[in-house]
């Protein structure tokens, strides 16, 4: 072979020369991706001089996704933390925070309007003619400029002299359901989003957050790798989140999962290190997302981690405890109040339902009609194919996980001794927790697109021992012939993730569609109004954000993970049950000849 060709495969396949391409293609991507987020998702990218270009350029921090979370942070920065979710007062400081005069000249929605309209709840029906009329009065001023600068409707003396003792009242103290909404975080949020609030400026800090996540996304990597004892570089983890459906959402949007996502890698490495009791700790802190905390709980109380378990759960109950001296016992309740509106709300609206990734909105997708109010689509039949779908993801991961559990005591089950702690017989890498941590993010009550992030989690603990778990298997049928062909099946887990990734990278931007009518329960119904229509359940299938296929993928590895639970069986088993008899066959030809 000539030397030089040698040489050229030496110096590819060197260690030193696959490390540094690696980091350069990570660099590559986070650069590709942070570029996307930055300048095309809310770029303004009409010319200086057109009218309907915004003065300021970029959207991005005006959306719901970042902007809520930004006014919880200002709302504790303006000193106006125990009336967290009046949105009176969310109204004022969104005003100062998103002046008009950084929007369109030209623009009709404003972002305040629009910002709020997103939130929870509703305002009082009274609020802008008494806010506007008493900051006419105070400022002894014209009442128009007064009002059109704080976003308000412009009011008429007639009604700034009716202003009573009354009507100031009704502003301190609107009536309930009036004027409790906000955005859908608990106070927690704001302590979190407050280094980043300290000034009116959103934009920048919308810029300075997505900097932040890429950085969570880099350190989610270095955990991943530590977890896997270095069997995946960190260059190799880091690039997985970064191509893993909902790090892209969450960087355009400002959004969190990469945060989560970092406490739940570092958690288990503390715990697999045998420090349960900092492992937990790190798990307490998903407190800012309540309902991640709670569905994850289900993995140290199944696997029986009781030092992890208490640990979480003190180091969340403290955080919420620390805030009580500045919130208020208050402001928890209404966060709790303004949840409950959430929950209505998320089982009948159009974006919410086909927006989410959990069980919950995979029945109502289909079986709510979407061309009625929004008051009058939720029915029966819904809620119990809902709930009825949770329950049984539940009851299944119940019933699968026990007599996993005795079969893993038994000796049965194939495990990395190097995984876990030798005080625990339950594996800590592996089949089992992978198959829990699936479980646990199906089970999430409510959750958007860009929070498949975290089931990345599950493909983690079965990638950290991938030498056991992701080797083919190589088949063979029987045959008379010496040169039958050998059948070669890769890993289930790396075609799931493999498909996942395809969809993140190319088959969103596609956007491909069709439709299924359902015929057979075509019924009459009859509107509000009287008149009456033909209704029937339709099913759209298609690749783009508004359809679950991250959670389609999350249910087939739960499955595979079920099954190897069942059987005791691994991948590694059978490629070696395979090869051994592949060997008895060929000895057998070889003395047949």
């Amino acid at each position: 072979m000539n030397p030089n060709l040698i040489w050229l495969a030496g110096y590819v396949l060197h260690p030193i020369t696959r490390a540094v391409a690696a980091w350069l293609l990570v660099v590559a991507v986070a650069t590709g991706q942070w570029v996307h987020a930055r300048y095309q998702a809310f770029e303004d990218w009409r010319s200086p001089d057109d009218p309907e270009r915004r003065v300021d350029g970029n959207h991005g921090h005006t959306t719901i996704d970042f902007g809520g979370q930004w006014l919880m942070g200002r709302m504790l920065t303006s000193g106006n933390i125990e009336r967290l979710y009046h949105r009176d007062i969310q109204w004022l400081v969104l005003s100062r925070a998103m002046p008009r005069s950084q929007e369109s000249p030209t623009a009709v929605d404003h972002d305040v309007e629009l910002l709020m309209q997103a939130c929870i709840g509703q305002d009082d029906p009274e609020r802008p003619a008494i806010v506007a009329g008493t900051l006419a009065v105070l400022a002894g001023s014209p009442i128009a400029p007064v009002t059109i600068g704080l976003g308000l409707p412009p009011i008429t003396k007639a009604v700034s002299k009716s202003l009573t003792l009354a009507s100031v009242d009704r502003l301190q103290h609107p009536p309930l359901p009036f004027n409790r909404g906000g955005p859908l975080y608990p106070p927690l949020q704001a302590f979190l989003m407050a280094p980043l609030a300290q000034s009116d400026h959103p934009q920048w800090a919308y810029f300075t957050l997505q900097w932040c996540i890429l950085g969570f996304g880099l350190l989610a990597g270095l955990g991943i790798s530590v977890l896997s004892r270095g069997q995946i570089w960190w260059s190799v983890a880091t690039l997985l989140i970064l191509v893993f459906p909902g790090f892209r959402g969450s960087l355009q949007l400002g959004q969190n999962p990469a945060l989560s996502l970092l406490l739940l890698v570092w958690g288990w490495v503390f715990l697999t290190r045998g420090r349960p009791i900092v492992g937990g700790i790190v798990w307490g802190c998903l407190a800012f997302k309540p309902v991640w905390a709670v569905s994850f709980l289900l993995m140290p109380l199944l696997l029986r981690q009781w030092k992890f378990l208490a640990a979480m759960c003190v180091t969340g109950g403290s955080l919420v405890l620390l805030t009580l001296p500045v919130t208020g016992i208050g402001v928890w309740k209404e966060w709790l109040a303004v949840g409950s509106l959430a929950s209505s709300l998320y089982d009948v609206d159009y974006n919410w339902v086909h927006l989410s990734r959990d069980l919950f909105g995979i029945p109502r997708r289909f079986l709510l009609d979407w061309e009625i109010p929004r008051d009058d689509r939720n029915t029966w039949v819904a809620n119990v194919a809902s709930w009825g779908l949770w329950l049984l993801i539940f009851d299944a991961t119940i019933r699968i996980y026990l007599p996993g559990c005795r079969f893993r005591q038994s000796g049965g089950y194939a495990s990395d001794s190097r995984f876990a702690h030798r005080s625990h017989t339950l594996p800590l890498i592996g089949p089992l927790p992978a198959f829990l941590a699936f479980a646990c993010w199906l089970l999430c009550y409510h959750f958007m697109y860009y929070d498949a992030l975290l089931s990345l989690f599950g493909f983690v603990l079965l990638l950290a021992n991938w030498k056991s778990w992701l080797v083919p298997v190589r088949l063979r049928f029987d045959s008379p012939t010496a040169n039958s062909p050998h059948i070669l099946l890769n890993s289930w887990v790396v075609t799931i993730l493999g498909l996942m990734i395809l969809l993140e990278c190319l088959l969103y931007g596609l956007k491909a569609e069709a439709t299924l009518l359902a015929h057979h329960f075509d019924r009459i119904q009859t509107l509000p109004d009287g008149s009456t229509k033909l209704w029937t359940p339709t099913l759209h299938i298609g690749t783009d954000y508004l359809y679950p296929w991250e959670t389609i993928g999350v249910l087939l590895m739960w499955g595979w993970c079920a099954v190897r639970l069942l059987t005791g069986d691994s991948d590694a088993d059978r490629k070696n049950r395979s090869d051994c008899q592949i060997e008895s066959s060929e000895k057998s030809r070889e003395s047949g000849r």
